[in-house]
């Protein structure tokens, strides 16, 4: 416990009548048992204007001491309402020493004979010694005795005492609960009754005596407060008690009051004062261009504006030259007030040069009358390159030496280039001639010398012909176009052999161009052919380019001969000459072939792939019986394109 405890204590001791309040407020940190507090610390929260002053409020009876922060613009830190005079919204905090509740629930003995001990007798006879009684007046219990009133109300109960002169006896005595690590102060006030050797008491905690030995006056009636501090330490429970140390016969006689015992703490509380300082600006005194107006608005969130030109809103638009001032009220009524001068500058005089072009030239525009230029184009010099495509207005910002700011344009008029016309690219063959047309001007300069619109080329390779075309404005464009000379071709037709046998094929193949076109109707550089007779083919040879034709044709005679012949027999002798049926001719390995024989219901009873094989008149392994029977074969000689189908009767002789 902080020793400012020991140099203010006694004064609490003059407010002991006082025994409840109505709010506890202590430090967070403090182990005190909030149930058993009363300290009530009131603080105003205030909003004042800045230069004006507060009082602030921490009494409380039973504060050893009062300690203010922070220490500026306060009258005193260590008194309970010091005046506080704050420039700007501040916290101001407050840590007072006091003690807690009082632990013992009959000190000033209200109740009677009720919460404590002791060791003398309780009796309303006090004529002997080591007695004592619970009375209003010491007179009533003993003749000897002053007349008395008690401590507290002067009119209430005190405990009257003819004292023993026996040393270390418990006159009163009481067990209360105590929270460990904590000071406590033990307290009672004293009076003698009579005046002759005065009441010798000390102070016992749990057995083990606490300060001094304290006497009471020889003055009859005169109440005086004794008391001492208790370090708790480790322990959870107290034995509170007062005794006699007077071992004098005579006198010793007293009454005590208002005993006391209760922890001391530190609280610790603060208050809020608001400063309601309105700082209003209405900027340095300025100026503007002509045409601008300036918004002057000192803030929001006042309940009232006055203005030099009597307008009452929170802001106004000032265009006029002079001096703007205004008045404002904060809502806690504080006043503030500022003024600006405002100034009115002339805008730039402008002068813009336009450019005429025609389309894809340089223009130039200029511009004068201020001291910076701004473009749309984004440059700041006074004139600009540009190349634009159509005629287009360019915007540009002049600024005057005083920043006033006005704007014009310069235009860049666009002629477009004549829209030309010409003969599109096309094809001619070698050895013709074509014309060449451009329109869309006056004027005309084709590369080959030529000044005419229409001109007649007849080249011989693939040529590019250029023409520049003037119109009235003088704007140039030019174009070109060009004439393809196709080769014409030379066309031939070969094959490997020129004779074949009927139905045979034969490949014949084209050359000397890029486009073919067979009599036969095909289109491509080679094609086989499957004469019959003596053929004659023919095919037209070109060269294409950009839809033109250049063409040759040639011929190629084809010749035929009758070498793939076939005979099939209408009967056979299976035991005879003839013991075998099938087709007799001249066959290739790559003839396909196939033959079938059905009997006359249709059964099928012999069939083959291979010409070299035929039927011999047998069925399963044996013989058929003689009579007409049907067969059926298709054929296709080597490399013909179609097949040969024969269908007949073949009649089997016995």
């Amino acid at each position: 416990m902080k020793n400012i405890f020991y140099s203010f204590f006694t004064c609490i001791f003059l407010f002991f009548s006082i025994t409840t309040f109505s709010k506890v407020i202590v430090n967070e940190s403090s182990n005190v048992l909030k149930s058993k507090m009363f300290f009530f610390l009131p603080g105003p929260t205030d909003t004042i204007c800045v230069g004006d002053t507060v009082t602030l409020n921490a009494s409380n009876p039973f504060a050893l001491s009062y300690a203010w922060s922070p220490a500026y613009n306060i009258s005193n830190i260590n008194i309970p309402n010091p005046k506080v005079y704050p420039t700007q919204t501040t916290t101001y905090k407050v840590i007072i020493y006091g003690i807690t509740s009082n632990l013992i629930s009959n000190g000033d003995f209200s109740q009677g004979n009720t919460g404590f001990t002791s060791g003398y007798t309780y009796t309303t006879n006090l004529w002997p010694e080591a007695t004592y009684y619970i009375g209003t007046n010491p007179n009533t219990y003993h003749a000897n005795f002053a007349v008395c009133g008690d401590h507290t109300t002067g009119t209430g109960n005190m405990m009257i005492v003819n004292g023993a002169a026996v040393p270390n006896t418990n006159i009163w005595q009481k067990t209360v609960a105590v929270n460990p690590n904590s000071m406590y102060v033990f307290s009672c006030w004293l009076a003698s009754v009579t005046t002759s050797n005065p009441a010798q008491l000390q102070f016992f905690v749990n057995g083990i005596q606490i300060g001094n030995i304290f006497n009471a006056t020889s003055t009859n009636c005169n109440w005086n407060m004794f008391y001492n501090l208790w370090p708790s330490g480790t322990a959870t429970t107290a034995n509170i008690a007062i005794k006699n140390q007077n071992s004098q016969l005579s006198g010793n006689d007293f009454a005590i009051d208002d005993l006391y015992f209760a922890e001391m703490v530190e609280i610790n509380d603060s208050t809020k004062i608001v400063v309601d300082k309105p700082i209003i600006s209405l900027g340095n005194d300025t100026s503007i261009c002509q045409g601008d107006t300036l918004k002057l608005t000192p803030g929001n969130g006042y309940i009232q504006y006055q203005w030099s030109n009597g307008l009452l809103t929170p802001s106004i638009n000032a265009s006029n030259t002079g001096n703007y001032w205004v008045k404002v009220t904060s809502p806690t009524g504080c006043k503030t007030s500022d003024t600006i001068n405002l100034a009115i500058n002339s805008l730039p005089v402008i002068t813009a040069i336009n450019d005429t072009i025609c389309k894809g030239d340089t223009a130039v525009l200029y511009v004068s009358g201020g001291s910076n230029y701004l473009w749309s184009t984004g440059e700041t010099t006074q004139s600009i390159n540009l190349i634009p495509t159509t005629t287009t207005n360019y915007n540009v910002i002049v600024t005057s030496n005083q920043g006033c700011v006005d704007s014009s344009f310069a235009t860049a008029f666009v002629n477009q280039i004549p829209t030309l016309g010409i003969t599109p690219q096309h094809s001619i063959c070698e050895g013709d001639s074509t014309n060449l047309a451009a329109s869309g001007g006056v004027f005309y300069q084709w590369d080959n010398g030529s000044n005419s619109s229409v001109i007649n080329v007849s080249p011989a390779l693939n040529t590019i012909y250029n023409v520049e075309v003037i119109d009235l404005n003088g704007c140039k464009n030019d174009t070109s176009t060009s004439v393809n000379v196709v080769t014409n071709p030379i066309s031939t037709i070969s094959s490997d052999v020129d004779t074949v046998c009927s139905g045979n094929p034969i490949v014949l193949t084209a050359t000397g161009g890029n486009i073919f076109h067979w009599n036969t109707g095909d289109n491509s550089n080679s094609i086989t052919v499957y004469p019959i007779n003596n053929t004659t083919y023919s095919c037209t040879v070109s060269n294409g380019f950009n839809g033109i034709l250049c063409s040759n044709t040639s011929n190629y005679q084809v010749y035929t001969e009758n070498c793939n012949t076939l005979y099939i027999p209408n009967a056979f002798v299976p035991n005879g000459v003839n013991k075998i049926f099938k087709p007799v001719g001249n066959f290739s390995e790559d003839t396909e072939y196939n033959m079938v024989i059905y009997n006359r219901w249709g059964q099928l009873i012999f069939e083959t792939k291979h010409f070299e094989e035929g039927w011999d008149g047998t069925f399963n392994g044996k013989l058929v019986q003689p009579g007409v029977y049907i067969y059926y074969f298709s054929m296709k000689f080597g490399g013909q394109k179609a097949f040969f189908e024969k269908k007949g009767i073949v009649t089997l002789v016995e």
